[in-house]
């Protein structure tokens, strides 16, 4: 491994530490929540909880699409820009807050119950304001991921002493999204407050000449790519939603919220990674085939863990989960459960491949996996949701996950193949191994 990507060791493991830590945070107040609300609303009630927290997760990747990503980067080569990367980053996202904000009036226009559309409007005033989550990069920009991961910590136990306050009181089912609305207002004000105090001066939503030269313009096919992973990711609530009734709705919730809870697993270790295999991705394409593969073991072998405990343990985990609820009946959501487990087998054994075509540069192909998996999507579930119910969502999102899978092995296959040669040929000539990983090295193209 180069020395560089050995210097980058320790700042990782801090970094992958504190990321451990906020997602362990997030992970056990979601089950908490998911088991709260599971079991104490009715089914209606619950999928319109999903619903709400549904959009935040979509209008989070459509605000950022890989630009704070691009952001960080550009600021680690020239420190002078910050401030510029964060005016501009604020402009994208006042432009995407509103485009969601204006969507989420779409779906209260629509709703019938009053309560649910006052919830939704809350929404799409929470997400118009958006912009100053922007800031939130400069964490990154600065490796000062503590305060904020501290703030997540203490916004998630807030979270669950809402989620038990409105059950005291016996409020309406409906109420409950706004526990959501106010965590992520709750987040938004905290990072800005955070920011502020950390880079002592004010930023405001702007694009300026010296934001034009850093590359954010041509960053539409990496955009497009996040987009398209996005949409397919979540589209499955709102299709169920379509074609069978918030009350199926609900009971796909029970199957969802937790397989959805522990879908950041990979995260923890592939974004550490990043660094370490764009630096191997221009120097060693030998070595970055060695990681990609050792990666992609590990995290298979998670995500064959989650399958079989979870296709196994389907109608325990969710009695324990909902108290009895949805394990049997029109609906159980122990099929649909058993199917996304396979899907989250198969996110997990994807993960280090999309990451590794990340580091390569590779965006296109992540952009033809993305709209791949759109379209198998959309399509299968308008065709099966109307005759197979709810369970029809998991079987789909568990064959594009796979289908997303194989196209990504396929895309990595070349680089996998080298190194398993040069694996090969240590085994038989240790010194014939040394010259083809340099020749692998010196021959290495940039491919997108």
């Amino acid at each position: 491994m180069p020395p560089e990507a050995e210097g980058q060791r320790a700042p990782l493991r801090k970094n992958q530490a504190l990321l451990l830590g906020a997602y362990a945070a997030r992970i056990l107040t979601a089950l908490v929540v998911t088991m709260i609300v599971g079991s104490s609303l009715c089914p209606e009630d619950f999928g319109f909880f999903l619903l709400v927290g549904t959009i935040f997760a979509l209008a989070t990747i459509v605000l950022d699409l890989g630009t704070e990503g691009l952001a960080v980067r550009a600021v680690a080569q020239a420190p002078d820009r910050e401030r510029a990367c964060l005016e501009a980053l604020m402009a994208w996202r006042l432009f995407a807050g509103l485009a969601c904000g204006a969507a989420t009036v779409v779906l209260a226009i629509f709703e019938t119950d009053s309560l649910r559309r006052q919830v939704l409007l809350a929404t799409a005033v929470v997400l118009s304001l958006m912009a100053p989550s922007a800031l939130g990069a400069v964490f990154s920009m600065r490796q000062r991921q503590t305060a904020p991961a501290l703030v997540g910590m203490v916004n998630q136990l807030l979270t669950i002493i809402a989620t038990l306050w409105l059950l005291k009181v016996e409020a309406p089912g409906a109420a409950f999204g706004l526990v959501v609305v106010g965590r992520e207002l709750l987040s938004l004000l905290c990072i800005w407050w955070l920011a502020t105090r950390l880079t002592r001066y004010s930023t405001f939503p702007r694009w300026s000449r010296s934001a034009s030269s850093l590359g954010f313009r041509t960053a539409g096919i990496m955009g497009a790519a996040v987009l398209a992973k996005a949409l397919y990711f979540h589209a499955d609530v709102f299709l169920v939603r379509f074609f069978r009734g918030e009350a199926e709705l609900g009971a796909y919730a029970a199957a969802l919220r937790p397989v959805n809870t522990l879908l950041v697993l990979p995260s923890i270790f592939t974004i550490p990674l990043l660094p370490i295999l764009s630096s191997l991705a221009a120097k060693d394409r030998a070595g970055l085939g060695r990681l990609m593969l050792k990666a992609t073991a590990a995290l298979t072998a998670l995500g064959a863990v989650g399958l079989v405990i979870g296709a196994g343990l389907a109608p325990t985990l969710l009695g324990f989960l909902y108290g009895g609820r949805y394990t049997d009946g029109t609906l159980s959501a122990v099929p649909a459960l058993r199917w996304l487990c396979g899907a989250f087998f198969s996110v997990c054994a994807t993960s280090a491949l999309t990451m590794t075509l990340v580091a390569e540069g590779r965006v296109s192909v992540l952009l033809r996996l993305g709209l791949l998996g759109l379209v198998l999507n959309v399509g299968l579930n308008a065709l099966l949701l109307p005759r197979l119910g709810f369970t029809a969502a998991g079987l789909v999102t568990a064959l594009t996950e796979t289908a997303v899978l194989l196209g990504a092995a396929v895309a990595c296959w070349p680089l996998a193949r080298a190194a398993l040669d040069v694996r090969r040929k240590a085994k038989s000539d240790p010194k014939l191994a040394l010259t083809s990983e340099s020749m692998h090295a010196g021959n290495h193209h940039h491919r997108g």
